[in-house]
């Protein structure tokens, strides 16, 4: 029997994002299927190469259709793994490095 191993509830959402990787220097278009206090969950649209414990930073678009995201409203992460899709994307679970779910529920009930 597996047992759950997340410490933090989940918020299944589903909202468009953008990942940089400052390793590359490009920003990568996904989506967030869910949030919580400890990270996110993030399919992006193409194949990333991303190892556990590389830095990424995540910008959540606070309405369904914002068509930019500001560089302040990009939050540091760390990838905790990284899974490629059979449609050819990337699905990479992030840990927020000082962000708490307060505060990203508070982004999204202003933007609502």
């Amino acid at each position: 029997m597996e047992t759950d191993r997340r410490a933090h509830e989940r918020i299944n959402l589903a909202r468009p994002c953008k990942v940089f990787d400052p390793k590359s220097g490009k920003y990568v278009l996904g989506t967030v299927w869910n949030l919580s206090d400890g990270g996110a969950l993030v399919e992006m649209t193409r194949p990333v190469v991303a190892q556990p414990g590389e830095p990424l930073f995540l910008g959540i678009a606070l309405k369904r259709r914002q068509g930019f995201i500001l560089g302040d409203q990009m939050l540091p992460t760390s990838v905790v793994r990284s899974l490629k899709t059979d449609e050819g994307r990337t699905t990479i679970a992030m840990q927020f490095a000082d962000c708490s779910i307060d505060v990203m529920a508070s982004m999204l009930d202003r933007a609502a």
